[in-house]
């Protein structure tokens, strides 16, 4: 867990991010006179960018991937502790936007039912740039996971809408869309209440760590001499 907070804290990519996240923030607490209105989108959006580009940097090809393939301990170990690292430092964002986003009259219970779902959302999220980054790299990673942050709030029927006439291109879209730990999900389970979408961003943590574990075994056989020295 404090390999994975220096992980995120020591790298520029993080940093800028965190910086933006910082001013977005600041124009949300000036209100809708700063040409921001403070939603729960807008706290996923913020939520998710961090932790796409700080997940993609825990288990990123080199030292980081080096080091948790000589980790002594059970499978989830590395990409466990090292996420939950990356998500500490998301807690003063989290904290602030949640305040801002969730509870501008003061509704305490609503506050914290958003924070619970962000911190979900992020966990999910930033689970899988984790899980994808000794595969693709940290950069490709971490760009996925913007993507999905920055578009994930546009819905399947969206998706599915944008995409008429293209019929080999939509079908599996609007499947991705429904499947993959996006925004949209987090959004209505705070508006609705579904079961289905708790079901479905909660069952991405686990299969993120497994997806993670795989993929440090997978491309520490591929590896040659040089990297693994």
């Amino acid at each position: 867990m404090f390999l994975g907070t220096l992980l995120v804290v020591r790298h520029r990519s993080v940093r800028l991010v965190s910086m933006l996240a910082g001013i977005v923030l600041l124009l949300g607490m000036l209100g809708p006179g700063a040409g921001v209105a403070p939603t729960p989108h807008w706290l996923f959006l913020i939520c998710g960018s961090l932790v796409a580009v700080a997940g993609a940097r825990l288990l990123a090809p080199g030292a980081a991937l080096t080091s948790a393939r000589r980790v002594a301990g059970p499978w989830w170990l590395a990409p466990g502790g090292r996420l939950l690292g990356g998500l500490i430092l998301l807690v003063p964002f989290l904290a602030l936007g949640t305040v801002i986003a969730g509870a501008p009259g003061g509704d305490a219970a609503g506050a914290l039912r958003l924070a619970g779902i962000a911190l979900l959302y992020a966990a999910a999220l930033g689970g899988l740039a984790l899980a994808l980054a000794p595969l693709l790299g940290a950069t490709a990673a971490g760009s996925l996971g913007l993507v999905g942050a920055w578009l994930g709030g546009i819905g399947p029927s969206d998706v599915h809408t944008l995409l008429a006439g293209w019929g080999y291109v939509q079908r599996p879209a609007v499947l991705l869309w429904n499947t993959l730990p996006l925004a949209w999900r987090a959004e209505r389970w705070y508006r609705e209440g579904a079961t289905d979408d708790l079901i479905v961003l909660a069952a991405w943590v686990p299969v993120a760590f497994a997806l993670a574990a795989w993929a440090v075994g997978s491309t520490g056989r591929r590896s040659t001499p040089e990297e693994v020295a």
